[in-house]
């Protein structure tokens, strides 16, 4: 009986090693996905607004997300936006949304209880839980300067 040494090809090394990437450029961007709105055409490079603006809209996105299911989205997948909905101007916010494990805390603290299990259920960590709440306009004008 005679054994044979397997080894990884390193085209199948590659491919193993390639593949996570690509999937994970693959994820839905989800200021596009959740855009309420119309389009227009692009008439260029869309700017970013330091804050909201008086000026007409073309729709806007909220969406609430979780940190340990994705990679949160940033000025990128909003800029993708804005081109595709032909928006001039853009803005976008995100701010934390929930922590199951400071409400936990703030529990324990106020009856006095520190090291042991909150009264309501389970006691999760500061990054148990964590959901962001973001928010983006996208304006069919540019500011004026």
């Amino acid at each position: 009986m005679t054994h044979r040494h397997q080894t990884t090809s390193p085209r199948r090394l590659a491919l193993a090693l390639l593949l996570p990437i690509l999937f994970a450029g693959c994820a839905a961007n989800p200021f596009e996905s959740n855009y309420v709105g119309r389009t227009q055409g692009l008439e260029g490079e869309p700017v970013r607004l330091p804050g909201k603006q008086d000026l007409r809209r073309l729709g806007t996105a909220r969406f609430d997300i979780d940190e340990m299911a994705n990679t949160l989205p940033g000025d990128e997948q909003a800029l993708e936006t804005a081109r595709a909905v032909g928006a001039n101007a853009y803005w976008w916010t995100s701010r934390p949304k929930f922590n199951a494990g400071n409400t936990a805390s703030r529990q324990q603290r106020q009856r006095g209880r520190v090291g042991s299990s909150a009264v309501h259920g389970i006691s999760y960590d500061e990054k148990s839980i964590k959901w962001y709440t973001y928010e983006a306009i996208f304006y069919a004008d540019r500011p004026s300067d």
